[in-house]
C-alpha cells in the first residue's frame, strides 16, 4: 500500500497529497490528478501522424495525400504548454523522476496501450552516442522500462535492435526536408535481432515526434529488415504550427 504525501504540483504548483511506494522510493506522478485531466483531454488525431485534426475526421490532409511508412500512429500527449517544459526537464535537465508519469500517461490513452498490447514486440528509437552523454541516460529505453512494468507484460522489447550510424546533426535546429536528410542512412539494424523482426508486427517507440522523420527512416530499417508492419507510440507531438 502506497504512503500518500504531501506533493507540489509541478503544473499548478497547489499541494495535493500523493501515493507514494515506500518499496519503490519514488512518486507516482509530479502532477496532480485535476491538471492531468485539463490537460490530456481526449483530442481527435490523425490515425498515422498523430497531429490533431477535426473531430470525425482519421487522417489528416497530409496522410491522406503521402501516408507515412507506418501503419498507425499515436501520440499522448501535445509536445506544448505544460508537458513541453516537463519533458524538457525529464531529458536534458536529469529530473528522470517524471519517467514513470509520462509512462502512465502513455499507457492510460486507450489506442496506445492497445497497440502496445497486439504487439508482437516493441522497439525503442536508439539514442546517438552524443545525446547519451550529455543526458546521462536513454529516455526512451526508460520510457520503455516503466511502460513494461506499469502494463504487467512479460518483455516485449527487441533489446539492441537497432544501432546508429555516423555523426548526425541535432534534429532540433533543423527544418522539415533538412530533418530527413540528416537521418537519411543514420539507423541500422543489428544482426542479433534479425530473427525477432522478421514476419513480427511491432511498435516503435519514441519520446516526442516533432516531423516524422526520425520515426519513418527507423521504420524503414526495421521493414527492410523484414518486420511485417510497424506503428508507433510517442509520448507527445508537436502541433502542427498555426496559418
Amino acid at each position: 500500500m502506497p504512503l500518500h504525501i504531501p506533493n507540489q504540483c509541478r503544473i499548478c504548483e497547489q499541494w495535493h497529497y500523493t501515493p507514494v511506494w515506500l518499496r519503490r522510493g519514488r512518486v507516482d506522478r509530479a502532477w496532480c490528478g485535476p491538471c492531468e485531466v485539463a490537460f490530456t483531454r481526449a483530442a481527435a488525431r490523425c490515425i498515422q501522424c498523430s497531429l490533431r485534426t477535426a473531430p470525425g475526421i482519421q487522417r489528416c490532409a497530409a496522410c491522406s495525400q503521402s501516408p507515412p511508412n507506418w501503419s498507425l500512429g499515436a501520440a499522448a500527449v501535445d509536445y506544448a504548454f505544460p508537458w513541453s517544459g516537463l519533458i524538457n526537464a525529464y531529458k536534458s535537465q536529469g529530473d528522470v523522476g517524471l519517467g514513470h508519469g509520462f509512462a502512465a500517461l502513455m499507457h492510460s490513452n486507450p489506442i496506445i496501450s492497445r497497440l502496445l498490447r497486439n504487439a508482437d514486440g516493441w522497439v525503442g528509437v536508439p539514442l546517438s552516442d552524443r545525446a547519451l552523454s550529455g543526458r546521462g541516460f536513454h529516455q526512451t529505453a526508460d520510457l520503455i522500462t516503466q511502460l513494461r512494468h506499469q502494463l504487467s507484460l512479460p518483455p516485449p522489447e527487441i533489446r539492441h535492435a537497432l544501432g546508429r550510424l555516423g555523426t548526425n546533426k541535432a534534429q532540433k535546429a533543423l527544418g522539415l526536408h533538412a530533418r530527413a536528410d540528416n537521418l537519411s542512412g543514420a539507423f541500422m539494424v543489428n544482426a542479433s535481432a534479425i530473427d525477432g523482426i522478421k514476419g513480427r508486427h511491432l511498435v516503435l517507440i519514441d519520446d516526442v515526434s516533432t516531423t516524422g522523420a526520425t520515426l519513418t527512416a527507423v521504420t524503414d530499417v526495421l521493414l527492410r529488415a523484414g518486420a511485417a508492419s510497424v506503428n508507433t507510440v510517442v509520448l507527445a507531438r508537436t502541433p502542427k504550427p498555426d496559418g
